[in-house]
């Protein structure tokens, strides 16, 4: 219903943009209401990269209002529990005349599960202007993942494992605070071999509103709000959240999908850097390209470009993943 597709969105931004501070340069994660049916994560592990744009939101907290952030790198040390809160620790390693740099650690039970470096700047102008191009892919509007989903984990000509991973991903849908359409669910879902290790798909934050524009007297907005429409700082930072925690969406699969003979039993995240070039609008789609460039010695190196749909550059993300097969040894780093 669309009452719950809202709330969706509410609870997303409780989970990414309300930390509650807990002294100097600490602040909590908060958690929802146990009734809540918003996908968080599997089984009891944290989603990664709502850890990550939690993180960026604690670091943001800390840093003058008009300075945004260009570009982060973090490492997932250990799984999180979805079933606690997390304690991010900040650290003002530098505030210069034009950058600040920051250190975040995430903490639960005392222990580092996540660590963060992320740099500010305040807005410049351009110097060299360079927007790597939007591939041409079928619109959003064209595409219709769970009519796909519920057609194929029904369809007695595929596999059981593939009928079964339809339903589950189904499943998940329909708790996601994103909605995601893959240009070429065949390709996305492995049910056909991709002729290159990449995958697009485009996302957006169900039902969010659209950003709050700037305010007259914001200093600098226009600048950091780049070819969008002028948007406050505030929206400026959430946008660099958002992207944050999508960004870690299926970044991993240009990996997994040029060889489907390939079963991974255990796949996740060793890290995550994302580089911010222009804010997205969360109530509008972007298109994100996962582009495998090495796979060997049990890990893959993945590349996301992300694009508004206006063909502006939102961001370059990187992440290595650790991909383990069925004969390997069990899910543990």
């Amino acid at each position: 219903s669309t009452a719950s597709r809202v709330s969706y969105f509410a609870s997303l931004a409780r989970l990414l943009f309300e930390l509650e501070p807990l002294g100097q340069d600490v602040f909590r994660s908060v958690l929802l209401p146990s009734d809540s049916q918003m996908w968080q994560g599997t089984k009891r592990a944290i989603f990664g990269g709502q850890v990550a744009a939690q993180c960026l939101s604690a670091a943001y907290r800390t840093v003058p209002q008009d300075r945004f952030c260009h570009s982060l790198h973090s490492y997932f040390i250990a799984a999180g529990d979805k079933t606690k809160p997390v304690e991010f620790r900040v650290r003002r390693v530098r505030d210069g005349p034009f950058y600040s740099s920051r250190s975040i650690e995430g903490v639960q039970d005392d222990r580092a599960i996540f660590t963060m470096i992320a740099s500010f700047s305040l807005p410049e102008g351009d110097v060299v202007h360079i927007n790597h191009p939007m591939p041409k892919v079928p619109p959003a509007e064209s595409l219709d993942v769970i009519g796909f989903l519920t057609a194929a984990a029904k369809n007695e000509e595929l596999s059981s494992e593939l009928r079964s991973n339809a339903q589950s991903q189904l499943d998940m849908y329909s708790r996601l605070s994103l909605e995601i359409q893959p240009t070429d669910p065949l390709v996305y879902y492995r049910v056909r071999p991709a002729d290159e290790p990449k995958v697009h798909m485009w996302l957006r934050a169900r039902d969010a509103p659209p950003p709050e524009p700037a305010d007259a007297s914001s200093v600098g907005t226009a600048a950091a709000s780049g070819s969008s429409p002028a948007m406050s700082p505030t929206a400026v930072r959430q946008s660099h959240v958002l992207t944050t925690y999508m960004a870690d969406m299926g970044i991993l699969r240009g990996g997994l999908v040029s060889d489907l003979s390939l079963q991974a039993a255990f796949v996740t995240s060793l890290d995550h850097s994302v580089y911010f070039h222009e804010p997205l609008l969360p109530h509008e789609f972007v298109l994100y390209e996962a582009h495998c460039l090495f796979g060997g010695r049990g890990r893959t190196t993945n590349k996301g470009n992300m694009w508004r749909r206006d063909g502006a550059l939102v961001a370059t993300v990187f992440q290595e993943g650790l991909v383990r097969l069925v004969s390997q040894p069990p899910s543990a780093i």
